[in-house]
């Protein structure tokens, strides 16, 4: 009896053995298949971007795989992926999948190393405008050959290096002489569109012959203002034959402007009294025999403060605010080569500031030429 019960007794010692040692283990062959599920790229030494974990077994739907991270901040473990936030360096990070049978369970750990984030280049925005360089006013002769407008302009941006120019010259009739805008546009590959505007002047070589009227009249299709140079083409007088001529005055140097009707204007500064000077003069030998001026209406004149002095010749003629507004004044039997017309303002008890403004058309007579400016 005794010898049945230590047989007995170490029977259930060895069956208790060998069910703990059960509990403890899963296949190897299980294990071996929890693997992360990385991007196309990375290895688990070079992780760059978030990545799948999985959550069990196809092979046995029993299996549950759990994950945790020995770093959330560089992997972040939320809903089965593999959230990754790159460092400044390099980040060494453990990722444990436990794996589940029952009441079987095995730890299996992954070590990954998350790369560091790239030096990021950021490029600004680009809002700077192409530079247009070499568009100028452009002399045609009425029977020359077509100007090429583009020549000699160009286009640079700061970024995308040289950029296409192109003009619009349809305003543009080189058979009749005026002054007309042309436009050159650069745009780079970021949309910033620069424009830039320019006259082109059409001329005749014609020289006026004895009793032809000619007329001094700005006849462009924009406001802008005269150049410091000779000015004869502009207002549809022939620059070999005559030279106008104009002055700046006041803090702004404010220059003999032409407005699109056809006018002039030369202003007055309040707080000095001086004015612009409109000059014109014959270049040859012609002379000018007879002188119409017409007048428009001024701004910002005042009775017995605003004047002009008329020069023909070496003759000087005071002209009074009724003189210059909404009147023609005409002069004959000259014999001169030069007039000049000049706007005063006289300051009275205090310093004003500002420009007076008087817009007005001009003609002159060179000879038997009658220049007239309406």
């Amino acid at each position: 009896m005794k010898k049945l019960v230590t047989i007995f007794t170490i029977m259930l010692i060895s069956i208790f053995i060998v069910s703990c040692e059960s509990t403890d283990t899963l296949p190897t062959e299980l294990l071996e298949k929890v693997q992360i599920n990385l991007t196309e790229g990375d290895r688990l030494d070079y992780i760059t971007s978030d990545f799948s974990l999985p959550s069990g077994i196809e092979d046995n739907k029993d299996i549950t795989i759990t994950w945790t991270s020995s770093d959330p901040v560089v992997i972040l473990i939320e809903n089965n992926m593999g959230k990754v936030t790159r460092q400044s360096t390099d980040k060494s990070v453990t990722l444990t999948a436990k794996v589940t049978l029952g009441s079987n369970s095995k730890d299996i750990p992954f070590d990954l190393t998350v790369i560091k984030l790239e030096d990021v280049i950021v490029t600004p925005e680009d809002t700077t405008k192409p530079v247009i360089t070499g568009a100028v006013d452009i002399n045609y002769t009425i029977g020359d050959a077509e100007p090429s407008y583009l020549d000699g302009v160009s286009a640079t941006d700061d970024v995308d290096g040289e950029v296409d120019v192109t003009v619009d010259t349809t305003n543009v009739n080189l058979a009749v002489k005026g002054v007309y805008n042309i436009t050159y546009t650069a745009i780079d590959n970021a949309g910033n569109k620069e424009e830039v505007t320019v006259r082109v002047i059409v001329t005749s070589d014609e020289v006026p012959v004895v009793g032809e009227t000619v007329t001094f009249k700005y006849t462009g299709t924009a406001t802008g203002n005269m150049t410091t140079g000779n000015n004869a083409a502009i207002v549809g007088l022939v620059e070999s034959v005559f030279n106008v001529t104009t002055d700046s005055v006041g803090e702004f140097n404010n220059i003999i402007g032409l407005n699109k009707d056809g006018s002039v204007r030369l202003y007055a500064d309040r707080s000095t009294g001086n004015g612009n000077t409109l000059t014109v003069a014959t270049l040859g030998e012609q002379k000018i025999s007879a002188i119409t001026i017409v007048f428009g209406v001024g701004s910002n004149t005042v009775e017995g403060e605003t004047s002009g002095l008329l020069k023909l010749g070496t003759q000087e003629i005071t002209l009074g605010l009724a003189d210059l507004s909404s009147t023609t004044k005409t002069y004959t039997d000259l014999d001169i080569t030069e007039f000049s017309l000049k706007i005063l303002q006289q300051v009275l008890n205090q310093v004003k500031s500002g420009l007076y403004l008087l817009i007005l058309l001009m003609a002159a007579q060179v000879q038997l030429h009658q220049v007239k400016i309406q």
